[in-house]
């Protein structure tokens, strides 16, 4: 299952998010990752504030038209689990090292 981004043919915003989100903190912390994982999460409009949904309300349409559903009403699951057991598998593989 592609990303939202993905399936919008964003994949230069999602690369731009991807750096920035994870990639330009880790000097910050002095971490040295031996993996980094960037995935979709659990949009659920029943837990935002009236405020936040009417902001964010209009994601639901794209989020339909992009082939997402709601289960249950008003959560829409934007992990691909493929792809973050693919990357756990390639993570403990390289932690066995």
């Amino acid at each position: 299952m592609k990303t939202v981004t993905e399936r919008e043919g964003k994949t230069e915003e999602l690369e731009k998010t991807r750096k920035m989100e994870l990639e330009d903190k880790v000097p910050n912390y002095n971490l040295q990752p031996i993996s980094l994982g960037f995935f979709g999460g659990v949009l659920d409009f029943n837990k935002m504030n009236i405020i936040t949904r009417k902001t964010v309300g209009f994601l639901r349409a794209q989020l339909e038209k992009d082939g997402f559903k709601e289960s249950p009403h008003g959560v829409y699951e934007l992990r691909n689990w493929e792809e973050i057991r693919g990357w756990a598998k390639e993570l403990a593989d390289r932690a066995r090292q």
